[in-house]
C-alpha cells in the first residue's frame, strides 16, 4: 500500500514528464530521472515476447546525457512542436521505497506548416524510487503500440 503523498508525487513526476519534454527542457526531464537510471523505448511485440531489441537505449543516466546532447548540439532535423497527453497513473506495486507504475501516452508531433499527427501511442512503464517523499524514476521504458514511427526518432518520448 501506498500512502497519498506518494500517490500525489508519482501522479506529479508523471505529468512533469511530459510537461517538461512539451517545453523542450530536457534538464528538467533529465533531473527526473535517478542517478542509477535507465531509459528504453520498445515495441509492445517485443516487451511481450521478452526481446531485448529496442528502437532506443540508455543503460545509464550518463547515456541518456550524451543523447540528449547529440540531440541538441550534433543532430540537424526538422524542427516539430510535441504534446503528450498522457493518463492517470497506475500504481502496479510498491515495495517499500520502489513503486511500478504505468501510464497510457498518446504524443503528437506539430510540423512549422501547423499540421499535426499521432506520432506515437503506447504506454509509460516506470519504477520508481523515493528518496523522501521526492519520486525519482530508477528505470523508464516506453512501450510503444505504433512501432511504425512516421519520422526519425530524435527525442525522447
Amino acid at each position: 500500500m501506498i500512502d497519498l503523498a506518494r500517490r500525489v508525487a508519482v501522479q506529479d513526476l508523471v505529468a512533469h514528464y511530459g510537461g517538461l519534454l512539451d517545453r523542450e527542457d530536457y534538464q528538467g526531464w533529465l533531473d527526473l530521472f535517478d542517478a542509477a537510471a535507465s531509459y528504453r523505448i520498445a515495441p509492445r511485440e517485443n516487451i511481450d515476447q521478452n526481446l531485448p531489441a529496442s528502437l532506443m537505449l540508455c543503460e545509464t543516466k550518463k547515456a541518456l546525457t550524451d543523447r540528449l546532447v547529440a540531440m541538441l548540439k550534433a543532430n540537424k532535423y526538422r524542427p516539430i512542436v510535441v504534446r503528450h497527453v498522457i493518463g492517470a497513473p497506475e500504481l502496479i506495486e510498491a515495495d517499500g521505497e520502489r513503486v511500478r507504475a504505468q501510464a497510457a501516452y498518446s504524443l503528437y508531433h506539430v510540423d512549422g506548416d501547423g499540421h499535426a499527427e499521432l506520432y506515437s501511442i503506447g504506454c509509460y512503464d516506470f519504477r520508481l524510487v523515493f528518496v523522501g517523499e521526492r519520486a525519482a524514476i530508477r528505470d523508464a521504458v516506453v512501450i510503444v503500440d505504433s512501432f511504425l514511427i512516421p519520422t526519425l526518432l530524435v527525442k525522447p518520448i
